[in-house]
């Protein structure tokens, strides 16, 4: 055995503790500056009674509060009936089939207003798409926001484990995208927009259908308000030639499969957009599509037909608790309709979508019908990214621009 010298070492945590100590008992020597000061008849104060404020303390009653015995928590009330309730991370099974059997929908086919397609010219702006370009990289690449992104899941290895990445989290790109886009179409329609926008606003429809109690609640990341009401797509006639365009049939499924069931519930009928103020009606919401949160209920993967189906939910829900204040009718046939624009986004696909509320009335397949258009999804981008550490933005797609412009521009003096 092979023998070796010791290295000695020095714990110089014990050094430097007894070196504080030292310092900590030397005494202060007197400068003779206090006696001066005092000459000229100013004060002197420890440094303690300057910096240390005396907080005063108060003795508060907690009203309800009797003894020991702390307040009675309030529990949601318990029904009878069974509440189904749709919320933003609810996908319907059937998708967009469902959705409009659950909200006595039916689809206009290539009818989409070619206003909203095909906005304007524009004729201030030349380099409008190398501006929209810049946003997207701003958005998506040049923000210094770096969080953990969602971890990595292999289908065909779930128990490998992959590394953390870091990066800009899509709710957080998506925001500064679409809030971008607004800028620049404000910027392009000049000062008469005469539309307010407001983030996070809730919404919350109580409504019966076949004997069943329903309760949606949503959120519009960006709702546009403004101080005209959108004009009716679809006039008197052509509601009621709607009235023969057959509802899907998902016999043997029920209209609320996979909907939330629950027995302890509060009605709630929220309409977050004050009616007698400057800004009454809505314009255009913007809804973001979260997939680590917008999930089936048995974890499969969400198909195309469920987003536009979230689309047509989020647009009735919200359209209802605008009529539902405007007119103050529960269940009935609106003496106008309601129209809004949803925009759907996970900041690359756009889902533009238009929605016409006519009836409450959600009860059989016959009588009067919502009107739903959709345009096809459209991508803004192929890619945009750091490709070796240079920023890359390919396959920019300019319709999704313009056609966000069109929205913001419908019903709005240039």
């Amino acid at each position: 055995m092979r023998l070796t010298l010791t290295v000695c070492r020095q714990h110089l945590g014990r050094m430097f503790k007894k070196h504080w100590k030292i310092q900590g008992q030397k005494p202060i020597l007197d400068t003779g500056a206090e006696k001066e000061l005092s000459k000229l008849g100013i004060s002197v104060q420890q440094a303690e009674d300057v910096l240390r404020e005396k907080i005063k303390k108060e003795k508060i009653e907690i009203i309800g509060f009797e003894g020991n015995q702390p307040p009675k928590i309030e529990h949601v009330p318990r029904h009878e009936n069974t509440c189904y309730v749709y919320r933003d991370h609810n996908v319907l099974l059937e998708g967009l089939e469902q959705a409009k059997l659950l909200t006595k929908t039916v689809e206009i086919q290539n009818s989409f207003p070619e206003a909203l397609q095909n906005p304007p010219a524009n004729d201030h702006l030349p380099d409008l798409d190398e501006l929209v370009q810049r946003y997207v990289l701003t958005s998506h690449v040049f923000n210094a926001t770096q969080e953990f992104l969602p971890r990595i899941h292999d289908p065909v290895r779930p128990a490998f484990n992959f590394p953390r990445v870091m990066g800009i989290p899509d709710s957080r790109s998506s925001s500064l995208l679409y809030m971008k886009f607004l800028h620049l179409s404000e910027a392009i329609m000049g000062k008469s927009l005469g539309m307010s926008s407001v983030n996070d606003s809730f919404f919350a429809v109580p409504l019966e259908k076949d004997g069943n109690t329903l309760q949606f609640e949503v959120t519009a990341d960006l709702l546009l308000t403004s101080s005209r009401y959108l004009s009716p797509i679809a006039d008197r006639e052509a509601v009621k030639e709607a009235q023969n365009i057959p509802l899907p049939d998902l016999h043997p499924i029920m209209p609320v499969i996979s909907l939330e069931k629950e027995e302890a519930y509060e009605i709630k009928d929220l309409y977050p957009v004050d009616v007698d103020g400057d800004f009454p009606s809505i314009h255009t919401a913007v809804v973001f599509y979260d997939k680590e949160k917008v999930q089936n209920l048995f974890a499969t993967p969400v198909t195309e037909t469920q987003i536009l189906g979230r689309s047509l939910m989020h647009s009735f829900t919200m359209a209802s608790a605008q009529a539902r204040q405007t007119f103050g009718i529960a269940d009935e046939d609106l003496p106008s309709p309601v129209t809004i624009q949803c925009i759907q986004t996970d900041g690359k696909l756009f889902y533009f979508s238009l929605f016409q509320l006519n009836t409450l009335n959600l009860n059989g397949v016959e009588g009067t019908r919502n009107l739903f258009w959709m345009l096809p999804a459209m991508s803004l981008f192929d890619k945009c990214c750091y490709d070796q550490g240079v920023p890359v933005l390919e396959g920019y797609n300019p319709e999704v621009f313009r056609t966000f412009l069109g929205f913001c521009s419908n019903g709005q003096h240039r």
